[in-house]
């Protein structure tokens, strides 16, 4: 299934709080998906795919509004059917990127 044809299985959410930063991560840390991606509007244009995700011992999921590469790497390992991501593990890590001019801390994913 092509990437369009997942997206379009995706809801379109509002923003949340409490957003996943390049702080909670650190140098590397393994989360789980705790809910169905869904599509929010991209601060540049488009749209973005964002999973809440559950670090190991904590109560309360983090939204994650995830970068293009790490959407396309998912996508591949965990398949085009938002409900069969719920559960599936990512690897978290950190990576300074340039975006806009400026150097700043992204969070990366893989899959677990």
């Amino acid at each position: 299934m092509p990437k369009e044809e997942f997206e379009a299985e995706l809801p379109v959410t509002l923003g949340q709080a409490n957003f996943l930063t390049a702080l909670d991560v650190g140098k590397g840390k393994t989360v789980e998906i705790v809910e169905a991606p869904s599509l929010v509007d991209s601060q540049f244009g488009g749209k973005r795919c964002r999973i809440s995700i559950k670090f190991s011992g904590e109560k309360e999921p983090k939204p994650w509004t995830m970068n293009n590469t790490t959407y396309r790497r998912l996508v591949v390992a965990f398949g085009t059917k938002p409900q069969k991501w719920v559960g599936r593990k990512v690897h978290l890590t950190v990576r300074e990127v340039v975006v806009r001019g400026e150097v700043r801390k992204a969070v990366y994913g893989e899959p677990a």
